[in-house]
């Protein structure tokens, strides 16, 4: 396996690393240990933030390309499975105290290749209705996060000025005096940024999203 340094902190890399990971042996099945810091980029400057600076947000990182047989956390003789969801995001992160030692045992057949890309979520559960104020809230949250774990290098990030809602088609912002107004849609999917939408009391949607992505 061959697993590249993360991306240095550039104006896309703060808000979405990719990391290439291949698998290369005799045998039809294959395991490597690869370290938790290069499958998890930037991972470890969000758990440095406070609790109180990161409860909006969070990071998450989704597989591409061919997907593992297995994935664990390894950490002494500890060793966690990594859950998988369907559409390929990570369901368990290394936590504070394992980043330092930790490794990943990933298993897949001999010459597959994965990748990892990282995204930003908002910290919220999806549902039909939600409270536009706490989804703002999570944006200005994300920027500041940004700022205070990159330092210097979080003055070059991208802005993160939007919440994307995946797995819908449309949505509807309602207004405090009542007004209503179709989301717009970005990528085939509504998008509600709050600079824009001063005074969004609700998101109404027709079923609930499958992710809040921060854009």
């Amino acid at each position: 396996m061959t697993a590249p340094d993360g991306p240095r902190p550039g104006r896309r890399a703060v808000l979405a690393g990719v990391v290439a990971l291949s698998l290369a042996g005799p045998a039809a099945a294959v395991d490597r240990m690869v370290p938790a810091k290069k499958i998890f980029p930037y991972l470890d400057a969000y758990l440095r933030l406070p609790a109180a600076k990161r409860s909006r947000f969070t990071p998450t990182y989704v597989l591409i390309k061919d997907r593992p047989t297995g994935l664990w956390i390894v950490d002494g003789a500890q060793k966690t499975a990594i859950p998988i969801s369907v559409d390929g995001h990570l369901l368990r992160l290394p936590t504070a105290a394992q980043w330092d030692a930790a490794q990943v045992q990933v298993s897949g057949p001999d010459g597959a290749k994965y990748g990892i890309t990282m995204k930003l979520e908002a910290l919220a559960t999806p549902a039909t209705e939600m409270d536009a104020a706490g989804l703002a809230a999570a944006v200005t949250q994300a920027n500041d996060g940004i700022k205070s774990a990159m330092g210097l290098a979080g003055l070059m990030a991208p802005k993160v000025d939007s919440v994307v809602f995946q797995g819908v088609a449309a949505g509807e912002v309602i207004y405090a005096d009542g007004r209503r107004a179709a989301l717009p849609v970005v990528k085939g999917a509504p998008a509600f940024e709050p600079a824009r939408h001063a005074g969004a009391r609700t998101l109404k949607f027709a079923k609930a999203p499958s992710a809040l992505q921060l854009d």
